[in-house]
């Protein structure tokens, strides 16, 4: 028999109360409702008796001489800083939503009214892009780190609370509605989605907090005119389109073009066209796709089988 058990509460073992989908799927749906709003219901007194068999169970542990000790607060910091490295270098399998849900729950329960400045977070975690907002999240993590090591911002240290907005402009808005709760914001950086951040501008705009985007590019996102609290580092799309064309030109003077079904896709197309309307060329094919599609053959085939313009896509 061992000697000694050490309480250390570094992870949650929780009992999970779960169903075969399959078997799910066969209940009728007023039966499903049932099932879930009874699980909801009983989840509370399950926690409590948990509890206090654990509680029992301790007892039964020392009473056969084992000794039982508790990490310190101080020991638990010393093992927290060993251990913080872990959830990171899974996050891609776990996944960054919910790590990031995680972490915000923390930050709420235990650090919300603690003197922070927060800076908000809101890309795709979950959906097509979710590598890119991975890779977003991480960049600002690894700033406030090196802002934090060298005393924070005024004395106060900085927190990161990040979203996922799923490529959802929906999810997107309400994402930032959330984050400008948070009474020390002081700025917010978005994902990679132009419809998404379209979205966010009334709000960003109304609350006086500056938006930094790093790679959504949509021209009429630096419309002074319309708005001025966001801050971008990509480049524009209007610049970028008209460096495109000019070089299709040097090479064609028949062009196509297949575009994104997106408001990032059709600000492309409108942008490329006017630049080549200004030079007397015109668009003799474009194809738009939705995202996702990855073969284009058909529509290629067609294109460069057609006399009314060059083989080119862009």
């Amino acid at each position: 028999m061992q000697k000694y058990l050490t309480l250390s509460e570094h992870a949650y073992m929780g009992y999970i109360f779960s169903i075969s989908l399959k078997t799910y799927k066969k209940l009728p749906q007023e039966l499903r409702k049932i099932l879930i709003d009874t699980a909801l219901e009983i989840t509370p007194l399950q926690r409590a008796l948990a509890q206090a068999d654990e509680e029992k169970l301790l007892e039964l542990i020392k009473a056969s001489g084992v000794e039982v000790n508790t990490l310190q607060p101080q020991e638990r910091t010393k093992l927290e800083k060993l251990m913080e490295y872990i959830p990171k270098k899974y996050e891609e399998l776990i996944g960054g939503e919910i790590l990031s849900k995680t972490q915000e729950i923390l930050f709420d329960k235990y650090k919300k009214d603690q003197d922070f400045y927060v800076i908000g977070v809101d890309v795709d975690l979950s959906k097509d892009a979710k590598s890119s907002g991975l890779a977003i999240k991480r960049g600002v993590e690894l700033a406030v780190k090196e802002i934090n090591a060298r005393g924070g911002i005024l004395v106060k240290k900085v927190a990161v609370i990040v979203k996922d907005n799923s490529a959802l402009a929906s999810k997107g808005a309400k994402n930032v509605k959330d984050l400008l709760k948070y009474k020390n914001l002081i700025g917010v950086v978005g994902g990679l989605h132009s419809a998404v951040i379209l979205e966010q501008l009334e709000y960003m705009q109304h609350s006086g907090i500056s938006l930094f985007i790093p790679w959504a590019a949509v021209s009429s996102l630096t419309d002074i005119k319309k708005h001025d609290c966001i801050f971008r580092v990509s480049a524009n799309d209007l610049y970028a389109s008209d460096f495109i064309a000019s070089n299709v030109l040097k090479r064609f003077k028949k062009p196509a073009i297949f575009y994104e079904n997106s408001v990032w896709g059709r600000d492309n197309h409108t942008n490329i066209k006017r630049y080549l309307g200004e030079r007397g060329v015109e668009i003799v094919y474009a194809k738009q796709f939705n995202r996702g599609i990855g073969d284009f053959t058909q529509d290629i085939t067609r294109g460069c089988g057609c006399s009314d313009y060059d083989c080119k896509s862009s």
